[in-house]
Parts: C-alpha cells; structure tokens; sequence
C-alpha cells in the first residue's frame, strides 16, 4: 500500500505498522519478511510501504480498512492535562511522557494500541507510559483496553538530567484485555535516595483479563507475559505502592519479575488487594504456586500478605462477566 494514496491522519509517514483495524476487528500478525505473508491479513512493511496478504483487494472486499503506525497518540509536556478524549489507533503508546512535570491523564478512553516495531524485531506499545525523569502525572478515571504491552507503566534508562520518577499516581482506572495492568522497570548508575522510583502508586484500580490483548497470539514474546503485575530490570531505588486493587482473571498468572531472584525489590508494596485465580493458574512463573496456594507464595515472596485471593471457576471468563465480576469486589459484595 503507498502511504501516498492514504486518507485519514496521514501526517504521521511512517510505514511502521502496529497492526490492521478491518471492519472493528483488528488483525496484528505482522510479518519481518515479505515472503512470510501467508494468512488473510498478515502484512509486512519495508521503511517505506506496508504489504497486507488478501485474497481480495481490500477496498472492494471491506467497508472499513484502517492502519495504526508508529508514534504516539499524546507526547505529553509540562502542565499538559488530557481529559475526555478517545485515545485509539496508534503503533506505539497511548499516552507517552519523559521529563514532563505536573500532568493528567483523566475520564479517556485509550485503546487499540500498540505493535509497531522498536527495534530489531521487537514489537511495542503501552496505554499510559511514564519515561524516567517524569514528575507529578496523575492517571485517573480512564477506560483502557487491547494494548499490544502493558496499559500502564513507570520505566526508563536513567541520563544525568533524568535520573528518577516522582510522583506518578495511577488511581482508579478500569483495564481489561491488556497483556499486562502495571508495569516498572529502571536502568541507570545513580543510585541514591532521589533516585529511581520515588512516591509511585498503583491504587484502586479494576483490572481484568491480563493477556487478553489481541497482542497474545501473535507477538514473539508472549510466554507467561499474560500477567497483571510485571517488573523486569530493578537496578534503582523503589518506592512504589500497588494496593487496594480488583484483579480478575489472567491468562499466565497474577505477577512475572525476571530479576532479583524473581521478586520485587524492597520498597515495592503489594498489598490489601482482592485477586481472583482460576485454581490451576500458577501465581507467578518464576515459582510453583498455584492459586490454592496463595498464602505460601505470599510468604515465599513477601508480597499481598494481606490481600484477598478467591478462586475462579476452570474457563475463562468473558471480558463482560469479568468486569461485572470485578466491579461487584469492588463494591464490597
């Protein structure tokens, strides 16, 4: 397809495509090479046009083709408040800030996110991404759903003029069919007590079906990653609260850490929130415990030592049960 010939936002040209929206649906197998191109909607794009497999031309066999490139939707700046706005169809994030100070993130409905490449055959896209040197964002009130990675994340490689994030608050939001609800990870040589993760909090939110995302069948890196707490590099200071949370339902598990002996490092609090587990999900990858066994992973890895754990029925709930599901927790019933 010839970016020329596009209709729509055609200011951003980049040929970099996260995924294909075809009649509501999205299609997100994007191919590395041309001669992979073997299923209805498979595509491939070289720097400059985006190849799509159909048995018939597109315009003549759907009413309604659209394709999400790299970028943002939002590249967020000081002072900056987004409010009420339908944050949709972008290969990169949603929301996306680094070294922003004194932002909001509030009442948006962010979606269909993600899937571009970041780099060497890596695919991207979070909902709401807070970048190190980030200062005062509040995340709160908003919808999000189907992104490529996690809906919300706190994360970065420290540089002398960024070396930390304070101050960012995601608070009742509701999050369903993402891989992941919430994300930190940090890389950097500055270490010191006003570095890293300072005064970060996931609190109140609603969150269902993890790894539900229309990523999972088809992104390179998706073992165990169906998850609603994630952490990979731990290297900076933490002082981060997740608590008070509804988590229902998850493909892989309740958490993945890749580090620090597979937990969270000290400062990062999970606790008091409600989690329902079908019983055979395993907890966590990286030990054995299933959902019956709750109190031993608890203990194990020194988090939600005071949280509720229900078990599910077997079978996956359907997004709308879940919600409902998880709305009623939320409520106290």
């Amino acid at each position: 397809m010839d970016p020329n010939v596009l209709l729509g936002n055609v200011y951003n040209r980049s040929a970099n495509t996260g995924f294909l929206r075809i009649d509501g649906t999205v299609h997100g197998s994007k191919k590395w090479r041309a001669e992979e191109l073997s299923g209805q909607w498979d595509f491939y794009n070289d720097p400059r046009y985006l190849y799509v497999r159909s048995k018939a031309n597109p315009s003549a066999s759907t009413s309604d083709f659209r394709v999400a490139v790299d970028g943002n939707v939002i590249t967020g700046g000081d002072s900056l408040v987004v409010a009420g706005l339908e944050l949709v169809g972008a290969g990169g994030h949603g929301y996306r800030q680094a070294a922003a100070a004194a932002t909001e993130v509030v009442d948006c409905e962010i979606h269909e996110i993600g899937g571009a490449e970041l780099a060497n055959g890596v695919r991207y896209g979070n909902g709401v991404e807070a970048w190190m040197g980030s200062h005062g964002i509040t995340v709160s009130h908003n919808e999000i759903h189907d992104v490529y990675d996690t809906a919300c994340t706190i994360q970065g490689a420290q540089t002398a003029d960024a070396r930390a994030i304070v101050g960012a608050d995601f608070h009742d939001n509701v999050i369903y069919d993402c891989m992941q609800a919430f994300e930190y990870w940090g890389t950097g040589p500055y270490t010191t007590t006003d570095d890293g993760f300072r005064d970060c909090s996931f609190v109140s939110n609603v969150c269902v079906g993890a790894g539900r995302s229309w990523s999972r069948g088809v992104r390179p890196d998706g073992d165990g990653l169906g998850v609603f707490l994630l952490a990979y590099s731990q290297d900076l200071p933490v002082d981060i609260s997740v608590r008070d949370n509804v988590f229902v339902d998850a493909v892989d598990g309740y958490a993945y850490v890749n580090t620090n002996g597979g937990r969270f490092r000290t400062g990062y609090s999970s606790d008091c929130n409600t989690i329902a587990l079908r019983a055979a999900l395993q907890i966590q990858r990286q030990f054995p415990y299933r959902t019956s066994q709750a109190a031993e992973w608890t203990a194990h890895v020194a988090a939600d030592r005071h949280s509720r754990w229900l078990t599910l029925p077997a079978g996956t709930m359907s997004t709308a049960a879940g919600l409902q599901f998880a709305r009623r927790l939320r409520a106290g019933d």
